[in-house]
């Protein structure tokens, strides 16, 4: 099951390479329906969060509108502990709640809203969306994305929220902002971006603030990061290093200039990434900024002019990036995402 969700975008995205950009917007299209239907099929016990968010969504058909925004949630059957949930995906539960009362519902709402944004941002920001398909899946987004639902639809809708950045309009960027943090408040970082992502940001500021935040990190550590999520943010600056390095000067001069807004967001999460060698918080922080990469990545490949190189360049960046996957996958199992298991299956 996981070679067929693996290898169907890898087969699009040749098909894509020998039929242009057209075919690219339907291998997209095609392989996001398969990417919902793995997450929203899923069983509860795929994925950290998955079984705490069905139980809170059997509890709203008995909660009042009245007592909305203000009702107790408990996230298991024995109700031992709470969990508060922010105003906007309590509406989305509730709402839910009045017409599809099953629990997998909720499943499947949230995972289509992921996929649904995902290929929005993805059509609109990424010059090759297969190579950003094939990085989401093996960079470890997609399987992230299946332990934290809310966080994954604040993410995204910062995302695609940025090109009201570049169109320099404050007012739209903000309400979408506002809306990703109604689903989850650590969205609220994102609305400083707007006067921050596009000034003139060099490659030498990623690499001072990473080493000095990496030293920092090192120096004082309060309670140190896991080694996994130090591994994926080397992992990250190696990729970007090798695309770096496949550029010509003068090719990596106009990105420079052309690509304020990723290398900020490049330059924020491996700077958290070293952080997180003594503040083990500092990942989450992270991942909030390391997903970009897979938009990022094939925008830097536009800039190098030699098809013959940029191809190259695509082959060893898939196959580095597969191959990590592999790794990833025989040291644990990415959140408690592997086995897949379909819910009927349960």
């Amino acid at each position: 099951m996981l070679c067929l969700l693996l290898a169907y975008p890898a087969r699009l995205f040749v098909l894509a390479r020998r039929q242009g950009r057209s075919a690219q917007r339907v291998a997209l299209a095609m392989s996001c329906v398969v990417l919902w239907f793995f997450m929203a099929m899923r069983a509860q016990t795929v994925g950290v969060d998955t079984k705490y968010y069905v139980c809170i969504y059997q509890q709203f058909p008995q909660i009042s509108w009245k007592e909305l925004f203000t009702a107790q949630l408990y996230p298991t059957p024995r109700r031992t502990w709470e969990l508060d949930l922010e105003p906007g995906y309590r509406l989305l539960n509730k709402l839910l709640s009045i017409y599809l009362p099953a629990p997998q519902w909720i499943t499947v709402a949230n995972s289509a809203l992921i996929i649904a944004l995902l290929y929005r941002w993805l059509r609109r920001e990424s010059p090759n969306a297969m190579l950003s398909i094939w990085l989401y899946l093996t960079l470890g987004v997609y399987q992230t994305e299946m332990n934290v639902a809310r966080n994954a639809i604040a993410i995204l809708l910062g995302y695609t929220a940025f090109h009201w950045i570049k169109e320099r309009k404050l007012a739209p960027y903000f309400l979408q902002i506002l809306m990703a943090v109604s689903f989850h408040k650590s969205a609220v970082v994102f609305l400083p971006l707007y006067w921050l992502v596009n000034r003139r940001w060099k490659y030498r500021h990623v690499l001072y603030c990473t080493m000095a935040a990496g030293i920092l990190g090192a120096a004082y550590p309060v309670v140190a990061g896991g080694m996994e999520s130090i591994a994926v943010g080397a992992f990250y600056a190696l990729l970007v290093a090798f695309v770096l390095y496949k550029m010509t000067p003068e090719e990596c001069k106009k990105l420079e200039s052309k690509e304020p807004q990723g290398l900020f967001l490049t330059m924020a999460a491996l700077s958290l990434y070293g952080l997180n060698l003594g503040l083990a918080s500092a990942a989450r922080m992270a991942a909030l900024f390391g997903p970009y990469l897979i938009v990022l990545l094939p925008r830097m490949l536009e800039y190098i002019n030699c098809p013959r190189r940029r191809a190259a360049t695509i082959q060893w960046l898939a196959v580095a990036a597969g191959l990590q996957y592999v790794l990833r996958l025989l040291i644990n199992n990415i959140g408690g995402t592997m086995p897949y298991q379909f819910f009927w299956a349960a």
